[in-house]
């Protein structure tokens, strides 16, 4: 089924630098993060994944990331993010699998919550008021997948799996 488009547009790169304040390490960071994110849902569903999606992976985990000068700087808060984040991942696989709609609403929700790394991101580099304004946009930006489209692929004739 093709995924229908939100209302809202995907993130630019020139998205990305004005949520980051301008911050490239920042950008570079959040980007990472993203396809690290993606490989992993797409390696747990079973989807295909490629030889050179996999060294990727492992070279932004265990080379980029590390040596990336924003994350080194902020390494300590970041990692409790990125552990919420995948602990909010795996929540919202295991509520799919219960197929109940309430549980099904919130993993639609909190299986976008590595955008976390982007809202703390944002928020080192632009401070405060920067986020404040700028977190609606970031949270849409970073989730672009529909509840119509969620819920199409975990529906069966017409009622939850």
């Amino acid at each position: 089924m093709d995924r229908p488009e939100p209302p809202w547009p995907q993130a630019t790169q020139q998205d990305l630098l004005e949520l980051m304040a301008g911050n490239e390490d920042a950008v570079k960071l959040v980007r990472d993060i993203v396809f690290w994110s993606h490989r992993y849902d797409d390696l747990v569903d079973g989807d295909p994944v490629t030889a050179d999606d996999v060294h990727r992976v492992m070279y932004k985990l265990l080379v980029a990331l590390p040596m990336n000068p924003f994350y080194r700087q902020h390494e300590e808060m970041f990692r409790g993010v990125i552990l919420t984040g995948v602990l909010d991942w795996l929540a919202a696989n295991q509520m799919q699998a219960s197929g109940e709609l309430e549980e099904l609403r919130i993993a639609h929700v909190i299986r976008y919550s590595i955008c976390g790394v982007a809202m703390l991101a944002m928020t080192l580099t632009g401070g405060y008021e920067h986020a404040m304004k700028n977190a609606r946009r970031c949270r849409l930006l970073s989730q672009y997948d529909t509840w119509d489209h969620y819920l199409s692929e975990h529906t069966r004739e017409g009622t939850p799996c």
